[in-house]
């Protein structure tokens, strides 16, 4: 039996190789999606089962659950070709393994002395994976072939030689070669380094001390977890959401969401959610499943990542829904989907025990790509020049968060000098969004704004949001936040993007791109919010001195303090 000091000091070590295998892949890569937004994750897993042990701190958290079905479909390939010391599998099938095709997997066995002992895996992001548009974001794709080439589990090292047919066919496949190329020998260099360390600690502990950690950090979250959900009271909670559209046809999508607590085990059952759609905004059920546990990580943090504390859910996901998407059907945009059942499940959880309750967090992830061929070069280029953050809820303790990432990852805006210096674009403004976010004593986080420029003669642009026509709700007496906006400038004239969702329009020098992201929804009634953090809030541009005096009620002195008897005054008033 594994004495306890023994188990925190592995787990911590165990954290300590998956940070380090994601800082050497950032530190590594080529592109500005992984070294500067961070759009990858590295764990360890369960020999065994594929569960996830640990994840490196900052990868992004949906994919903790995502990569263990990306690693039990390894396993399962295993079962057929066979294993041995220096394999490496390849593959991104969002079907068996989540997310969309962009999210390229390497998952790795570690030996020790001929005995499989566990996998260290990662993910990346590549910027290009093929498909019928430049860097695959197309929202008016219906089926999976026009997003990209679709990988299954193969392997690309046999027995730590590169498999080059593999390789070279998956390449060949996309229009940023020698970008991706970069991005997976750095990947499988920091599999390599995370098994030299995982040797290291099994010289330590032994691989009977090393496997029997593997299993006992699972039972203890799992015990854990099921002991915050015995303190919710039994009972039924739903929630539902909406996206706006699939980008195909205007019609609004539904989520519905039923929480249904018994015991120390909770079963989501999303009965009732719109059938899968036409267009790319469909997610694969272990997606579905990952927005899920990292809701239950937004309630309960405490609890360690990994599968013990995924193992007292229960789903109920109907076939060929939005939600449990069937084979084939488009997953792009899985995100937009994925942020919306989180934002149910955490609405849900807020009905179960009230003091956790929360306005609602934005729920859509504003981007602009740009894709061309370099007019000095002739090289093709593309990337993502916009990757906008948001505003999170406003709490009984806490305003929200002011340009928070998305509440299911991590990935960030690139550094604005990169971007310019990488692509053709011209940042002219990027700001935190004034009034977006909903009113309340405490209010939700304000989004943000961008303003970009396109500096070549000619290029194509693809801009995709949702939450257009509706922001987060707000809770016990908040106000909403601010829908999403945005719009081209082309040629001189203005419009906003088709259903919010453009692909491949024309773009040359000078047009530009207006994007701004929703707020998050407030908390509590706006009049009972401390007029001294009204006044901040406008000294620090967050809000108007409109909203201060018009929501508020608070009445401003020429100095920008309150003026505490007017606003008291004002307030009695009722306005």
């Amino acid at each position: 039996m594994i004495d306890a000091t023994t188990l925190a000091v592995l787990q911590g070590k165990l954290a300590s190789v998956t940070d380090e295998m994601d800082v050497l892949l950032v530190r590594g890569a080529f592109s500005p999606i992984i070294s500067e937004a961070l759009d990858r994750a590295s764990g360890v897993y369960h020999p065994e089962t594929g569960e996830i042990i640990v994840q490196g701190e900052t990868g992004l958290p949906i994919f903790a659950v995502t990569m263990q079905f990306a690693v039990l479909a390894v396993i399962d390939r295993c079962r057929e070709l066979g294993v041995e010391p220096g394999d490496v599998f390849i593959l991104n099938d969002t079907q068996r393994t989540g997310t969309h095709l962009h999210d390229v997997k390497l998952v790795k066995p570690i030996f020790h002395d001929g005995r499989l002992i566990c996998f260290v895996a990662n993910v990346a992001h590549w910027l290009d994976i093929g498909g019928a548009v430049p860097a695959g974001y197309n929202p008016k794709a219906t089926d999976m072939i026009q997003e990209g080439l679709v990988i299954p589990p193969a392997k690309v090292y046999e027995a730590g030689t590169l498999n080059r047919s593999v390789f070279d066919l998956i390449i060949a496949n996309t229009r940023l070669p020698e970008q991706n190329t970069a991005d997976f020998f750095t990947m499988a260099g920091c599999l390599d380094a995370g098994g030299r360390r995982i040797g290291e600690l099994i010289e330590r502990y032994g691989a009977d001390g090393f496997s029997e950690a593997l299993g006992e950090l699972i039972r203890r979250s799992e015990q854990q977890m099921r002991s915050h959900i015995r303190e919710i009271p039994d009972g039924r909670y739903e929630a539902s959401a909406h996206i706006d559209n699939d980008g195909v046809t205007d019609a609004p999508l539904t989520i519905r969401l039923a929480a249904v607590v018994e015991g120390d085990s909770m079963t989501l059952d999303f009965t009732g959610t719109s059938d899968a759609c036409n267009g790319p905004f469909n997610i694969a059920s272990p997606t579905t499943m990952a927005a899920c546990f990292i809701a239950l990580k937004h309630v309960f943090p405490d609890v360690p990542l990994n599968a013990g504390c995924f193992k007292p859910l229960e789903f109920v996901l109907p076939e060929a829904s939005l939600v449990n998407s069937p084979r084939g059907k488009s997953q792009e945009f899985y995100l937009e989907a994925a942020l919306n059942i989180a934002a149910a499940l955490l609405n849900a959880m807020g009905q179960a025990v009230p003091h956790l309750a929360s306005g609602g967090p934005f729920t859509t992830l504003p981007f602009a790509l740009f894709g061309g061929r370099n007019p000095d070069t002739g090289k093709y280029q593309a990337g993502i020049v916009a990757l906008l953050g948001g505003g999170y809820g406003g709490s009984s303790d806490a305003d929200g968060l002011i340009n928070g990432a998305i509440s299911v990852g991590a990935a960030r805006m690139p550094s604005l000098e990169v971007m310019e210096q990488r692509f053709p674009v011209r940042y002219h403004r990027y700001a935190i969004r004034e009034d977006s976010a909903g009113a309340g004593e405490h209010p939700g986080g304000h989004g943000t704004e961008i303003d970009l420029e396109f500096t070549w003669p000619a290029g194509a642009a693809s801009v995709t949001m949702d939450s257009l026509r509706h922001g987060p709700d707000g809770v016990g007496e908040g106000l909403p936040g601010r829908s999403a906006e945005s719009e081209l400038r082309i040629g001189g004239e203005s419009r906003p993007p088709t259903l919010g969702k453009e692909v491949g329009v024309p773009f040359k020098a000078g047009d530009r791109v207006v994007i701004r992201s929703p707020g998050g929804g407030g908390y509590g009634a706006p009049l009972n919010r401390d007029p001294d953090l009204v006044a901040r809030d406008v000294a620090r541009g967050y809000i108007s001195g409109a909203t201060a005096l018009d929501t508020y009620g608070v009445v401003l002195n020429d100095d920008g303090t309150p003026d505490i008897e007017s606003t008291a005054l004002r307030r009695l008033s009722g306005k």
